[in-house]
This record gives C-alpha cells, structure tokens and sequence, in this order.
C-alpha cells in the first residue's frame, strides 16, 4: 500500500501561498489512467503532479504527458533534489511534474512552484539572496546543483544555522 501524503502536502502548501486546489485525481504507473486524469484538470491554472519521475519501466508519467500533447520547457536538470523534475505546458497550462519523495517534494515546491504561484495570483516580490558560509563541510558532485533546505539566522549577515531541516526558512544553494 502506498499512502498518498504528497496530496496533503501540496495542498497545504498551495493553500498556505494562496493557491486554491480545485481538484486532485490518483492514477496508477499507467498512461492511459494518467491521461484521463490528465482530461479532468485542464480548467485550473497550474498542474502539480508527483510520482512516475524516474527513468525506472513504470515510470510513465512523462511519456502519459507527451501523448497529451505537452510541451516540456525544463526537465532532467542537474539539481539535486530535482533531477527528475519537468516543468511545461499542455494546452496552455503549466505544469510541474515532481519527484514523489516527499523531502524532495517540498524543497521543489518552494524553490520552483511557489515563485510561479506567486506569480499566477499577482504577486510581486523578490526572493533575498545571500551569502553564507556553511557550518559543515558539504560534499557534493561538482557537475550538480545542489538544494539543501535550510535554517538561516535572519540577521545580517545571514547564518545558516542548520542544514537538512523539515521545515526550512530559506534553502542553501550550492552551484
């Protein structure tokens, strides 16, 4: 059995930043069943989909998207979090197709999908970029992009106070 806990998450997080979910529908690694679900939510403003991400035989989610006729603007970045993450359009519509892991999940909504919100309700505003030195050595692949969720002092200078946190203020990102 797999629980479906990112449905809670997003829409908790899309209710917190002022996004109205006005549907959630549950397919199975099956492209027709992704493509049904995917005919039912073509009047909203922006798409989220979790799961199906990996490169794995029963990953089809992208392939489902393609038989609907999606344009795919960015996908396979060399982010981590995010290598499998697709951001498009299907008939107009954005969409975000997002890892199913729920860390990586919440760490792509807030640096990806919530600016893009933000921007569909009309807000304006600009995200604070700083300098910071980390408080632990961070080993990383030097051909990735990496997004560590973090706890930041708020001062200035900022401080990261803790790196790897469930509920993070800020995110450190190392290029």
């Amino acid at each position: 059995i797999v629980v479906n806990s990112n449905q809670y998450l997003l829409t908790g997080l899309l209710q917190r930043d002022g996004g109205e979910v006005v549907g959630c529908a549950i397919a199975g690694d099956d492209e027709r069943e992704i493509g049904e679900a995917l005919s039912h939510v073509k009047d909203s403003d922006l798409l989220l989909v979790t799961g199906g991400t990996a490169k794995g035989l029963k990953d089809v989610t992208r392939a489902a998207f393609q038989a609907c006729g999606a344009l795919f603007l960015l996908e396979s970045q060399p982010i981590v979090p995010g290598k499998t993450m697709a951001f498009g359009t299907i008939d107009h519509l954005p969409f975000f197709i997002l890892p199913g892991n729920p860390r990586a999940l919440r760490t792509l909504y807030e640096v990806f999908v919530r600016p893009c919100l933000a921007k569909l309700c009309g807000k304006v505003g600009a995200t604070a970029v700083s300098r910071a030195r980390a408080p632990e050595d961070i080993d990383k692949d030097p051909d990735t992009i990496h997004l560590i969720p973090a706890l930041l002092s708020g001062g200035h200078p900022v401080r990261i106070e803790q790196l790897h946190v469930d509920e993070p203020d800020g995110f450190v990102v190392l290029e």
